[in-house]
């Protein structure tokens, strides 16, 4: 019985440790200028200059997973909820997608300053 015991005292402490090793999910920029301020519930309080949240690296104080939002501290100390597509996380998900080039039917063909659902992170 003791053994047992032992056995399940040192998994756990080797458990917590592993988790103390992670790193701290940090806003990295802000993507959108104005930004969305949520309430808990994903419901829009207001929309603020980026100029009036911290600088990042911004500490993330909690997570709503389901409705993919983070909470913050602002620059006056106030807890603000804002949505995760808004920002740049140090970790967390992440979708790559390819930019790929069009095909251009003939040489008539317009070209449009659109890139196709892909962001305008898409330079091609």
């Amino acid at each position: 019985m003791r053994k047992v015991i032992i056995t399940c005292l040192i998994l756990s402490f080797t458990s917590v440790s592993s988790f103390s090793n992670e790193e701290s999910l940090k806003i990295l920029s802000y993507e959108t200028n104005p930004i969305a301020v949520l309430d808990e519930n994903n419901r829009l309080i207001s929309k603020i200059d980026v100029k009036q949240l911290p600088k990042p690296e911004v500490l993330v104080l909690a997570v709503n997973e389901v409705l993919d939002l983070i909470m913050i501290q602002d620059l006056n100390g106030n807890e603000i909820w804002l949505d995760t597509f808004d920002v740049r996380l140090n970790r967390g998900k992440a979708v790559n997608l390819d930019c790929y080039r069009l095909m251009s039917a003939t040489p008539k063909d317009t070209q449009e300053a659109g890139t196709m659902g892909f962001g305008g992170k898409c330079h091609k």
